[in-house]
């Protein structure tokens, strides 16, 4: 006996047993446990490779209770036993790693010929057909031959009242056909014989197919829905459902029905732990760059040689991808996209030549895709790592922390900011200035309010919502790794929120409320602003500072009134690698 004829015996027998046995139960769902269906689309008509085999796969993993089709599952449309044959094994060959029950619907592609019905009931069994699953009866029709359901057989028409008469306390009752005939009747108001049957005897649900094209419509209490394509030919620009199936749950409260995305149900393996830290090594240093470009105060770039290298050390799939930069018309790349190819387990540094008329912030961007695992890659945006560089004077003798800035060491101050997308800051005229002695760093500030009776000022707590007034914060971070910064916000009376943040295994910059620092800090109120003036001891931070030193640093200014802050550097991070220099002098 072939395989052929055991699939087709068995099927035939399991749709014969379904059909002769008649439900006892009530139509009532109220204790019925949930019973989960899927639908699948059609496979063929302008079939694209690949896709049904994928939409097998996830389905397959939602293990549902049974699995339906609406037809077109082969090819079709040839006069050839022996083709015919081959089609359905292939077709067999493709829902094998589905391990639920599962029900076919034959469409045009199956009965387009009297060898192609002979086929269908060679391989499957009868082209029209029922079925009950717990409560539930299933019931599939016969209408791909049909262009309107007045052209049904009268043959089919009875048995279909019978059956639904025989079946009528189902809890529920869901029909199958190909062609969504409906579509053309029942929408346009025009008589449908086979909603009239339905209608008459309670089916809750109607399936379809054929157009592939996802659409439906509750019509008298019935849900009626066509399925768009599982692998078919279709239009994508109608609607915007793309390749899908039907995820349908019958339960005590209704019939619920889900269309699913190709490609929305991952394998549980798709991340391993293997997997993670691949990916967090290569997100974290995939792509680094040898140092920062210094920015003057002239804000401009002349021609220099950037180096940036690709570490693919824990990878285990080659790179194979374009850098790409993405800046505005400003900034000049040569060359402006470079091939990258690394070798798995290996590194390699490039080269790029950059100049800009003007270094607005945010800075430029590149962009390269490292693959981790089979079938999942991460794509990589760095910033170019532009660095503004401030002065820190040398105080001689400590200023008089008294909010005046009437020190000679309070000069060169930062006048110029950005909007946190890099463009002109619309806040008022803002002064920062650096000062250092062998055991403090010195901060002070002038912020011109133009209606000072506006300001917020309402912290007078430490670690109260400072950020949240007018207020001036500080991005700190002494020489060395880089793993370790120091966020520190004062308002206009001095109240200071800070937090010290510390960068874990995996590159993540962790904050830690709990840690204060220490300060000596005193503000100012006048008619056109405010002043601070604040001395941080270097032991605060855990390090020294002298002459010639380089700590990294970054700053910004919150004016209330406007809801507007105004950037030295941008984007604002914790993470000391984006920060500006401060120098010694």
């Amino acid at each position: 006996m072939t395989r052929r004829m055991i699939w087709r015996m068995v099927g035939l027998l399991v749709l014969s047993l379904a059909c002769l046995v008649a439900p006892t139960f009530a139509a009532n769902a109220d204790d019925m446990t949930p019973v989960r269906m899927i639908v699948i689309g059609d496979r063929t008509g302008g079939h694209q490779p690949g896709i049904y085999e994928q939409i097998v796969d996830e389905v397959a993993r939602l293990r549902p209770d049974f699995i339906m089709t609406v037809g077109d599952m082969i090819e079709g449309y040839v006069e050839d036993s022996a083709q015919l044959a081959e089609q359905w094994q292939e077709y067999r060959y493709i829902i094998s790693p589905l391990v639920a029950p599962i029900h076919f619907t034959p469409g045009n592609h199956e009965l387009f010929s009297d060898l192609g019905v002979q086929a269908y009931r060679e391989n499957v069994g009868r082209t029209y057909y029922s079925f009950n699953f717990d409560r539930i009866h299933i019931i599939v029709l016969d209408n791909a031959r049909f262009d309107d359901p007045g052209q049904i057989p009268k043959e089919q028409l009875v048995w279909l009242e019978k059956d639904l008469k025989t079946f009528k306390n189902s809890v529920y009752t869901v029909v199958f056909m190909h062609k969504p005939h409906w579509y053309e009747t029942i929408v346009h108001n025009r008589p449908d014989t086979l909603h009239a049957l339905f209608k008459s005897f309670g089916v809750d649900a109607v399936f379809s197919g054929h157009f592939h094209e996802y659409f439906s419509v509750d019509y008298q209490g019935i849900k009626y829905t066509s399925l768009g394509s599982s692998g078919g030919g279709m239009d994508r620009d109608f609607g915007s459902v793309g390749y899908h199936f039907l995820y349908v749950t019958l339960d005590h409260r209704g019939i619920h029905i889900a269309p699913i995305k190709m490609g929305s149900v991952q394998p549980w393996d798709i991340m391993t732990v293997a997997d993670k830290k691949v990916y967090e090594g290569l997100r974290n240093q995939g792509l680094t760059f040898a140092r920062p470009i210094q920015v003057n105060e002239d804000l401009k770039i002349p021609g220099t040689t950037v180096q940036y290298t690709i570490d693919n050390s824990l990878g285990n799939y080659a790179v194979n991808d374009t850098l790409k930069w993405t800046a505005t018309a400003d900034w000049h790349f040569s060359p402006r996209t470079q091939i990258i190819q690394v070798p798995p387990h290996e590194t390699r540094t490039y080269a790029v030549n950059v100049s800009c008329k003007h270094a607005g912030f945010p800075p430029p961007t590149a962009e390269i895709t490292f693959q981790y695992a089979r079938e999942n890659s991460v794509t990589i945006q760095h910033s170019l790592p532009l660095a503004r560089v401030a002065d820190a004077v040398r105080a001689d003798a400590p200023p008089l922390v008294d909010g005046l800035l009437s020190e000679s060491i309070w000069r060169h101050p930062e006048t110029r900011y950005y909007d946190p997308d890099g463009g002109n800051s619309e806040v008022e005229a803002t002064e920062v200035y650096f000062a250092y002695d062998d055991q403090h760093l010195y901060l002070a500030a002038r912020c011109r309010e133009s209606k000072p009776d506006l300001m917020t000022v309402k912290a007078d707590q430490h670690d109260d919502a400072v950020s949240a007034e007018d207020c001036l914060g500080f991005f700190i971070a002494p020489p060395g790794e880089m793993v370790q910064s120091f966020q520190i916000y004062f308002n206009a009376d001095g109240i200071a929120f800070d937090q010290r943040f510390e960068r874990d295994s995996e590159g993540y910059m962790h904050g830690d409320l709990n840690w204060n620092g220490e300060y000596l800090v005193k503000t100012q109120r006048f008619p056109d602003g405010w002043t601070i003036e604040a001395a941080i001891p270097l032991a605060t931070f855990g390090a020294w500072l002298a002459q010639g030193d380089t700590w990294r640093v970054n700053f910004r200014r919150k004016q209330s009134r406007l809801t507007k802050s105004a950037d030295w550097q941008t984007p604002i991070e914790y993470d000391p690698k984006t920060f500006g220099l401060l120098i010694a002098r």
